[in-house]
């Protein structure tokens, strides 16, 4: 069994005390690190599963610890305290997040106790290991659910979905499932990126395969990881899988973090040209949050243009939000690009991101993300009165007379999904 072992990084003798003594009272092992030379030596001798970090830290600071965390390669479950003002504290865990790092969020300052305890025992709960993670993806253990998109049939004006986000899970047989963000970060820093995208590519594919089989036309997005964009031979052996699967290369949509980082532009540029001449389209994914944006709209071949949930989620409060995802969409419709918002929850952002003319919409007001087989019951249920009451309060009628595919075609409601339950 797993030893759970916390570090805290504080440099106020009482207060590491009353932490250590919370966290000791839920099987923590505990050592407490004052500075950033007792981090490393913390990293080294104690190897941690779990981190809490105050971010004042005297002689440094918590961003300086989050930069020397993820420069050590941890694998540690990192939790912010402090920081005056909220958006602080969401800097920090984002720019961790960025970093590799497996955040679990922040707490202000100060601290109380129940809180402190719930999130240190949902750490406990989360508590794997990266050979665990191995063992799972060689096993074909994990799951892929997918996450309807909902978009405007440009010939009816009727609502449809048309695709859908293909999204991992893990069903641990201690820790219940794990979420992606949860695993990506360790699967990135060990080198299991590459195969677990091989691993969604082929499930998607043989879904969207099978979807076609019983007259669903539905597209499918995958994420990709910065390691196969930069790879010349991704194409060729993408196509290949696409042709064993029998899917035409349209209804693939590759998902391209803003965040990823590929030295050779000149690779990546010849990559996804390539991409792009085969068929397949590709999406630049959680637009806002990267640092290179602009430019690599001008230079890359990008079909689609995603706004991240953390935009769209501030636009029911934050006039600073509704002007920047305005702007976003007007973006990407002057350089010949749909946008995709991702994070619609409440009828007031939906009906924002409609008035200001996006193309496709992806979140929980639509459906969070489903098994294939209640997918397809989803589908099935679109135009039902349940459907209706969910969706009329956002201003959607759901309806199904026609639908489109990929290629823009309307085929009949028949060809889309059928009437009856799926054998």
């Amino acid at each position: 069994m797993r030893t759970n072992r916390l570090l805290i990084i504080d440099a106020e003798p009482e207060k590491c005390e009353f932490l250590a003594a919370a966290a000791n009272r839920l099987g923590f092992e505990v050592d407490i690190a004052r500075d950033a030379a007792d981090v490393i030596t913390a990293l080294r001798q104690f190897r941690p599963t779990a981190v809490l970090l105050d971010l004042q830290v005297p002689g440094s600071d918590g961003i300086e610890i989050l930069r020397l965390l993820a420069d050590q390669e941890s694998d540690a479950t990192v939790l912010v305290v402090g920081g005056d003002e909220p958006r602080v504290r969401e800097a920090a865990v984002r720019l961790g997040t960025a970093k590799g790092l497996n955040m679990a969020g922040a707490l202000p300052k100060p601290l109380r106790l129940q809180e402190l305890q719930n999130v240190l025992s949902d750490i406990l709960r989360s508590t794997w290991t990266v050979e665990e993670l191995a063992t799972a993806v060689d096993g074909g253990e994990l799951s892929v659910v997918y996450q309807p998109k909902l978009a405007r049939c440009r010939t009816t004006g009727a609502w449809i979905i048309d695709g859908a986000e293909a999204l991992l899970r893990w069903p641990h047989p201690i820790h219940g499932t794990v979420m992606p963000d949860e695993f990506i970060p360790a699967a990135t820093r060990s080198g299991l990126m590459v195969p677990l995208t091989d691993f969604v590519l082929q499930r998607s594919l043989e879904q969207v395969r099978l979807w076609q089989s019983r007259g669903i036309a539905l597209d499918v997005a995958v994420n990709i990881p910065p390691d196969l964009v930069g790879d010349e031979g991704f194409t060729d052996r993408l196509c290949a899988c696409l042709s064993r699967h029998g899917v035409e290369s349209g209804r693939l949509v590759l998902e391209i973090t803003e965040s990823a980082s590929v030295d050779d532009v000149a690779l990546l540029v010849d990559v996804m040209a390539r991409l792009r001449l085969k068929g397949v389209r590709i999406s630049l994914d959680d637009f806002g949050t990267g640092f290179a944006s602009l430019k690599r709209l001008l230079f890359l071949p990008f079909n689609e243009l995603k706004i991240d949930g953390s935009f769209v989620a501030q636009t029911d409060r934050s006039e600073e939000a509704r002007q920047v995802v305005s702007a976003t969409i007007e973006l990407a419709h002057r350089l010949g690009m749909t946008a995709c918002a991702e994070g619609v929850e409440t009828p007031r952002s939906f009906a924002f991101l409609q008035a200001q003319g996006c193309d496709r919409y992806q979140g929980f007001l639509i459906s969070g993300a489903l098994g294939s087989v209640d997918f397809e019951q989803f589908l099935r249920d679109w135009d039902c009165d349940r459907a209706k009451e969910k969706l009329s309060l956002a201003g959607i009628a759901p309806e199904r007379e026609v639908a489109v595919t990929g290629d823009g075609a309307v085929v009949p409601v028949a060809a889309h999904m059928p009437s009856s339950p799926a054998a």
